[in-house]
């Protein structure tokens, strides 16, 4: 009876930490939640990638970490798509660069809960997006326009393999 006054006690004042935006895989492999969204618009302008992916048309946070999801859930655990170390390290080191002065590096960190191995795997995880898409698609991405239109075309046919489940705001 105590364990079920306690856990209703604790119930009775839980509270939304994060929010799930969506569900992507056949098993739920990837969660993408607010604070991912939140992540992901004070990543972009300080990390520059190869590719236009995660700029140009893809202005909405939320659906560009969907569609990211996606093709991390397509890529798999395959090698040819993982960043080596050294790859990681660089990626790491350029936006260390583009942040410029350690205490702001230190405040980026703390506000995103991220050390310096969390900074890591968020910045490989969107490699794993670029080398992907680099690897299957035809066109080099300096031609942005007829890349992101190829980008659209390989979701849609991702999106017959990798389902992805929505989940709306409760009210």
């Amino acid at each position: 009876m105590y364990y079920l006054l306690l856990t209703w006690g604790l119930l009775a004042h839980a509270e939304i930490v994060d929010r799930v935006i969506a569900v992507v895989g056949t098993e739920g492999e990837q969660v993408v939640t607010a604070s991912d969204v939140a992540l992901e618009g004070a990543l972009t302008p300080l990390d520059h990638g190869p590719t236009p992916f995660w700029v140009g048309v893809h202005d909405d946070a939320s659906e560009r970490l969907i569609e990211a999801a996606v093709v991390r859930a397509a890529a798999a655990d395959v090698a040819l798509y993982q960043p080596s170390p050294e790859d990681v390290a660089a990626r790491v080191q350029a936006f260390r660069g583009r942040i410029g002065d350690p205490a702001a590096l230190v405040a980026f960190q703390t506000r995103w809960g991220l050390d310096d191995a969390g900074l890591a795997v968020a910045l490989r995880r969107r490699m794993v997006v670029e080398r992907y898409l680099t690897r299957n698609l035809p066109t080099p991405p300096e031609d942005a326009e007829a890349w992101l239109a190829e980008v659209h075309d390989a979701l849609e046919a991702l999106s017959l393999r990798v389902p992805v489940r929505r989940i709306e705001p409760q009210p």
